[in-house]
């Protein structure tokens, strides 16, 4: 008998939810919008688990690339990140303006 094994995940064709996809794609953006309105300003830029939904749905040089550009905001001190757990493995990701 002979085990149905999936074939392993192809690099390029990785993009496995497009409307998870557009909203990674949108937090650069969520970011620098903050970064424009007045001080105790607070957005959720992310909503999921982001480490998993962006390796599931993006090859490893765009993570990197991602996550690279992502964390140059945790830097900025005008800029306060937190997160808060939703169930098992959902959060929802916040950042408020401080100053």
């Amino acid at each position: 008998m002979k085990e149905n094994n999936p074939a392993p995940l192809d690099e390029k064709a990785r993009i496995i939810d497009n409307y998870v996809k557009k909203n990674i794609l949108s937090i650069v953006a969520k970011l620098n919008e903050i970064l424009k309105k007045p001080k105790g300003t607070l957005v959720i830029y992310y909503e999921g688990f982001l480490l998993k939904d962006v390796q599931d749905n993006f090859p490893k040089n765009k993570t990197s690339k991602l996550f690279t550009e992502i964390n140059s905001y945790l830097n900025n001190r005008e800029l306060m990140f937190y997160q808060k757990r939703n169930g098992d493995c959902d959060y929802e990701y916040y950042v408020k303006k401080l100053y």
